[in-house]
């Protein structure tokens, strides 16, 4: 706006109009000759105003493709798959086992197919965004199990436990929990139990397991199906949406990242701990409390929100994950690089797990000592992911 400072007559019925002229430039009135001094100063001030100071981020978005291509080709889709796979073992295996169900060798194999299926979920788990979400599939593979509702399912004495009948179940009766508890037992059995409860359980028993096992498999297959490119694709809408907003994709990894550390810090240790109970363990609280894997359950969370860190899933070489970004940025946390500093944290939780050699379950009420210094390690990576790292990443409201 250009401004012309001379002095004019004021208008009688509109003074204001006397403030410009037919072009557009700004007078001073001749009434007010040492008004132009406040009146430069007010533009001035105006402009400056109207001007967005903009605090342009280090992270460019060329930065932020590189890691969405590798976060969803190396980690996501690598975990999705790794998923199915081990999906398909174990539905394929519990046909083995159901032919001679009362074999204990066989049993085992299948456990361990079973927490194969389990820890790939865990690894999987934290891209459970998007159509993921949407549908719920989340739950679907694993909610915490109704026993007494599937001891009533299988009493029931239904000739097939067919796939629509499986649709109209809750998902705290079917999922990865509800096939714990069968081939595992309750938390006072053992495997010789387990045996005795399919040989005495007969069809409907083995019938329910090779359900639920066909039913996990279907779940992880349409979990690939929603995010590969021979698919629905939501990998292509995924590494597209590279903005910094907070519903970019950048945005949507690093919030389920904050949600999994809280996760891992209050209920997989927190609520075990007894840190809500007045500090009285809760050792029912445990995850994974048929098999007693809850260690290395959380071994396996742990490792995804690595894996999501640092863009690298076992068996891939790449390093472009939110590190990348945050060593972009310049992040520091006091005079060490914040990248390095929750590495560092990464390593020390795994060290303070690999101590705890007992189920969670047991180590609360035992190792007390143990439990504490895993949780202290857990919180303080909390707070540097919440805090330090969402600052960094620059996202925007």
């Amino acid at each position: 706006m250009l401004i012309k400072i001379m002095t004019v007559k004021l208008h009688k019925q509109n003074p204001i109009r006397s403030l410009f002229d037919y072009s557009g430039h700004f007078l001073i009135p001749k009434t007010f000759p040492h008004m132009h001094r406040y009146i430069l100063l007010l533009c001035i001030f105006i402009i400056s105003g109207c001007k967005k100071k903009d605090d342009p981020s280090p992270i460019s978005i060329s930065d932020r493709q590189l890691v969405l291509n590798n976060i969803g080709q190396n980690v996501a889709i690598r975990s999705f798959l790794d998923l199915q796979t081990a999906a398909n073992s174990l539905r394929s295996y519990a046909n083995t086992y159901i032919d001679d169900s009362t074999n204990m060798q066989k049993l085992l194999v299948l456990q361990r197919r079973w927490l194969d299926v389990a820890v790939a979920w865990k690894h999987a788990s934290l891209y459970s965004f998007g159509p993921i979400e949407n549908e719920l599939l989340r739950s679907k593979i694993y909610t915490p199990a109704n026993i007494t509702g599937i001891e009533s399912v299988i009493s029931q004495g239904k000739p097939e436990f067919d796939v629509s009948y499986m649709n109209t179940l809750s998902p705290a009766l079917k999922g990865l929990s509800a096939i714990e508890y069968l081939i595992y037992g309750s938390r006072d059995e053992n495997n010789n139990a387990v045996l005795n409860s399919f040989e005495s359980g007969g069809f409907q028993r083995t019938a329910y397991l090779r359900a639920l096992c066909i039913d996990l498999l279907d779940q992880a297959n349409l979990l690939m199906y929603k995010w590969s490119t021979g698919g629905e694709g939501y990998l292509t809408k995924f590494v597209a949406s590279d903005g910094s907003g907070r519903s970019s994709s950048i945005s949507m990894v690093a919030e389920s990242m904050i949600e999994f550390i809280s996760l891992i810090k209050n209920e997989r240790i927190g609520g075990p701990k007894g840190v809500k109970n007045a500090g009285v363990p809760q050792p029912e609280l445990v995850d994974g409390k048929y098999s007693d894997e809850s260690v290395v359950l959380l071994r396996a969370e742990v490792q995804s929100l690595h894996n999501s860190f640092t863009g690298v899933k076992m068996g891939t070489t790449a390093i472009n994950g939110i590190n990348f970004l945050l060593d972009k940025a310049g992040a520091k946390s006091g005079d060490e690089m914040l990248s390095k500093k929750i590495t560092d944290l990464f390593q020390s939780i795994y060290s303070k797990m690999e101590v705890i050699t007992v189920p969670l379950s047991q180590a609360v009420v035992t190792r007390p000592a143990q439990v504490s210094e895993l949780y202290g390690e857990v919180d303080k990576l909390e707070v540097l992911m919440k805090d330090d790292m969402m600052k960094n990443l620059y996202l925007k409201d």
